[in-house]
């Protein structure tokens, strides 16, 4: 076994896997950028090694610096984690260069699993199922149309080189083909660097499933069953589930078969997953082969009672499987959902900030993999998950049960912060998600339909002596002492006779005030502090209508005739803003680091004499084209955030300008007035950017 593993990653997957180590005996040690510094991972490892600032392309994408790490603390292997160069073959090789072992698949077959074309080329010689289509790359879109024409639309067009979700489009129509043709190579070519892509049937009606396996060094593997991941949105996965529901037993064992075939046809060793659609009449075909740990392996964990970190090492170690088919025994259904900081109300737009409070839910085989903690800060640098709730039970209906009981405990709040976790409770509540009729199509169809209100969850315990029944348009404050009455035992005569009295004052002990705060947090995801025994009900109703009332947001947007390199330049150059946008009157950089300034703006007096100045912060991300911003200095905002993103066009560049944010009770303009002011200036920038740029591309200038 290695003496020291160096975990290549950070969140919750670098946590898993220093713990996985440790209960082995085997020294850690971690790497992490400057946005990582206070993380639980750089906490929990022997050795911590800082690698770069927080861009992610000169931090955990930099495997120079990655391997420099592996020197210093004398470690002989690199667990790669998910994401970042988990499936990079080029890591892997530079790895076993510098005599590190790789924690994964050998370099060359994770090259040849990686190319989308070359691995279902390998799979069809394997003899796996395939959906029709292109087996090697489509070099021009007349052969697109053709192939399309061959297998019937829709089809999807992939990048060769894609992965996580990324690189593909969805061709409805003969009309649509070109266009979509061109925009996913040049999508693919920003970026992977490979503008190479196929086509293939699209599925409409099919359900994702996957297969775990497990291969060693020797020729020998086992998989250990199925898992269902249908639930996506726009390819990214939200909720999964093992077994996969309401398929034959024949078509799960097929599946799972011809999966540890097909991995150990090409060669494969570790824990990997291969990737199937599953169509109405539970055919199956052949999708990718992931070459890492999955977000999702929980799951497989709580139905077989293995621990799949543990024998990654194993098997990377070069030791023999130490599991044989016969012995896996799958019991019960395990389900996960991931809870990710972002706004399901605002396209699920990321909603970084620090959490004053966090507290992830208990009880029976509920398992939470985190590295949130209270004061924690969800930067905007990196992937937007924050954690795992993962639930096992007898059986699928207990066991979706238990994940709605455990996320409506689960306590996650601060200043802008929002999550996934409401939207994850309507899938909960679904109809067909809990008949098991779902398809990848349940959350589009769920985003199109309007929320359903929610009835909080009963239970004896909270039964105590009242109902919840609140009418439409109640004031606040009635509804927060109905519910102090019929949960936490308020006299209600009391609570007349002295309305500005703290609930202390009103008799409400420890419990009752955590019952308030249950409630509270389910009705309307709202998390009152830990001293809310010295609030009045007045203030509880203030808190709450803060922090549910409506939010701003804004969306414009304009095509620009430069094309997106240009476009792109000259608008993320923030010391010549002053020359760009006509409202700045000043721009200071305070500090650059990386793709990443902060810098005080200063406007021109407005029409009161009041020059407004604030700090922000932006980081620009050169490879998917778009810049996330925030204001760090609020002001008159509870929060700000700005997104741009830079798309190309067939008439130019098209320049999206993304606004969120809430105003603060004390502002002299609310969220609605602030909302049309945005708009109104935004609209006007927008137009004067295009003409300077236009301007300046006309001229050859940048």
């Amino acid at each position: 076994m290695f003496s020291t593993v160096l975990v290549a990653n950070r969140g919750e997957i670098a946590v898993r896997v220093l713990r996985a180590c440790r209960e082995l005996g085997i020294r850690t040690a971690v790497v992490h950028s400057t946005a990582d510094t206070d993380s639980a991972a750089v906490r929990l490892a022997d050795r911590a090694v800082l690698i770069g600032p927080a861009s992610a392309r000169r931090s955990y994408l930099n495997a120079a610096a990655i391997v420099e790490a592996a020197r210093q603390v004398g470690a002989d292997a690199v667990h790669p984690g998910y994401g970042f160069l988990s499936e990079d073959a080029d890591f892997a090789e530079i790895c076993a260069d510098n005599g590190l072992t790789f924690i994964g698949p050998p370099p060359q077959v994770m090259a040849a699993l990686a190319d989308k074309s070359s691995a279902r080329a390998l799979m069809s010689r394997a003899g796996l199922p395939l959906p029709r289509g292109s087996v090697s790359p489509v070099p021009t879109a007349a052969r697109a149309a053709e192939i399309a024409d061959e297998v019937g639309y829709p089809v999807i067009v992939k990048a060769a080189a894609g992965g996580g979700g990324r690189g593909m489009t969805v061709v409805g129509s003969p009309a649509e083909l070109s266009r979509a043709y061109a925009r996913t190579r040049a999508a693919a070519q920003a970026a992977f660097g490979d503008d190479r892509v196929y086509v293939e049937r699209y599925l409409t009606d099919a359900r994702h499933v996957e297969v775990q396996v497990l291969c060693d060094a020797h020729g020998n593997g086992v998989h250990l069953g199925t898992r269902d991941c249908s639930v996506q949105r726009r390819h990214q996965k939200l909720v999964e589930e093992a077994p996969a529901p309401a398929l034959s037993a024949e078509t799960l064992d097929a599946i799972a078969r011809t999966a540890l075939h097909g991995a150990l046809e090409v060669g494969f060793t570790g824990a990997g997953t291969v990737e199937f659609l599953v169509d109405a009449e539970q055919g199956f075909h052949f999708l990718e082969i992931n070459c890492r740990i999955q977000v999702e392996h929980p799951v497989t964990e709580m139905i077989t009672g293995i621990d799949l970190v543990h024998e990654q090492l194993h098997i990377a170690a070069g030791k023999p499987l130490r599991i044989r088919q016969d012995e896996v025994r799958p019991q019960g259904v395990a389900v996960e959902c991931r809870v990710n900081v972002e706004d399901p109300d605002r396209d699920f737009a990321p909603t970084p900030g620090r959490l004053d409070r966090f507290v992830p839910p208990g009880g029976p085989f509920t398992r939470v993999d985190t590295h949130g903690h209270p004061g924690y800060l969800v930067g905007p640098y990196y992937d937007s998950l924050l954690a795992k709730v993962v639930v096992w039970a007898p059986d699928r209906e207990l066991a979706l049960r238990r994940l709605d009981r455990a996320l409506a405990e689960f306590e996650i709040a601060g200043p802008g912060v929002r999550t996934t976790i409401p939207f994850v409770r309507r899938v909960l509540d679904d109809a067909d998600f809990r008949a098991a009729r779902h398809t990848t199509a349940l959350v589009d169809r769920l985003l199109a339909a309007p929320p359903p209100r929610r009835r909080p969850p009963r239970s004896p315990d909270r039964d105590r002596g009242g109902t919840m029944t609140v009418t439409h348009g109640q004031p606040l404050t009635e509804q927060i002492t109905d519910i102090l009455v019929a949960h936490c035992g308020l006299d209600a005569d009391a609570a007349a006779r002295a309305p500005a009295a703290s609930l202390e004052e009103l008799g409400m002990d420890s419990l009752a005030l955590l019952e308030l705060s249950a409630v509270v947090a389910d009705r309307w995801q709202v998390q009152i502090p830990e001293q809310s025994g010295q609030l009045s009900i007045p203030a509880v109703a203030d808190l709450v209508a803060r922090r549910t009332r409506p939010c701003g947001h804004t969306e414009n947007s304009i095509v620009i005739a430069a094309p997106l390199p240009l476009v792109w330049d000259i608008t993320n150059d923030v010391a010549r803003w002053t020359e760009l946008f006509t409202e700045y009157a000043v721009v200071e950089i305070l500090h650059r680091e990386g793709d990443t300034v902060r810098f005080r703006l200063t406007m021109h007096p407005d029409e009161n004499g009041i020059a407004w100045s604030w700090v922000s912060e932006r980081t620009a991300d050169p490879t998917t084209r778009q810049v996330r911003a925030r204001r760090v200095e609020t002001g008159p905002f509870e929060y700000m955030r700005i997104h741009w993103r830079y798309t190309e066009e067939p008439e130019g560049t098209r320049m999206t300008w993304v606004q969120d944010f809430a105003m603060k009770p004390t502002a002299p303009v609310d969220d609605a007035g602030m909302t049309d002011r945005i708009n109104a200036n935004s609209r006007i920038q927008l137009q004067i950017i295009k003409e300077k740029i236009e301007l300046a591309y006309a001229g050859g200038t940048r």
